[in-house]
Parts: structure tokens; C-alpha cells; sequence
């Protein structure tokens, strides 16, 4: 099995995360080897397309929001182009394209999961 991935492709738009889905139970998982609900290893490979809800803003600017995607995991990324006071819970966001970290940027009003 391979790990879930990062994928960089040319445009911000088409930026997308790897991750598994459990065979067994249904749970969306990022980065585990077994089913965090069933413990079973038989998880199939998914693609998300990096639109998510802010569920723990970041407290600093070098802090990182945790970000539920629309497919139902968690994951740990910086908030980036926006002050920290903008980002609160509820907040929308889209994964967008930095090279060394898990970035998100807030989504226009109208867009995202709630839009």
C-alpha cells in the first residue's frame, strides 16, 4: 500500500490529497496503516478534493487549524494569506499549493462546503 500523497499539480484549482477509506466499516482515514473505528487494514485508496470546514483555528501565526474535509477526516495544516483573527471555526477552506507544509487558504464567500 502506498502512503497518502500531496499531490502538486500545476494550478492551485487542481491541488487534491490522497488518502484511505476503510473497506470494511466506510472510515475515511489520512496516513494510518489500520481503520481507526475497526482496526481493519483492508483500506482503499481515495482522492479528496481539499475542500474543508475549520473545526480549531490556529492560536499563532506559526500555529496550524485543524481542518475537517468534506470526506469526513481531520487533518493538521497553516491557514495561509489571511490574518489569524480571520480564521474562526466554520471557517471555509480549500488545500492549495505550497511545497513544504499542508497549506490551506480561506475560500471566497459563496464557495466551499456551505456556499
Amino acid at each position: 500500500m502506498n502512503p497518502p500523497t500531496l499531490t502538486v499539480p500545476a494550478t492551485a484549482d487542481e491541488a487534491g490529497l490522497d488518502y484511505q477509506r476503510c473497506r470494511w466499516c466506510g472510515t475515511p482515514s489520512y496516513r494510518r496503516l489500520l481503520c481507526p473505528t475497526c482496526a481493519s487494514p483492508d483500506l482503499a485508496d481515495a482522492r479528496s478534493e481539499g475542500i474543508g470546514i475549520v473545526t480549531r483555528p490556529p492560536q499563532s501565526s506559526q500555529s496550524e487549524a485543524v481542518v475537517q474535509l468534506l470526506e469526513g477526516f481531520t487533518v493538521q495544516g497553516r491557514v495561509i494569506g489571511a490574518l489569524n483573527g480571520a480564521v474562526h471555526p466554520g471557517a471555509a477552506v480549500r488545500l492549495c499549493l505550497h511545497p513544504e507544509e499542508m497549506a490551506f487558504r480561506l475560500c471566497p464567500v459563496g464557495e466551499g462546503p456551505r456556499g
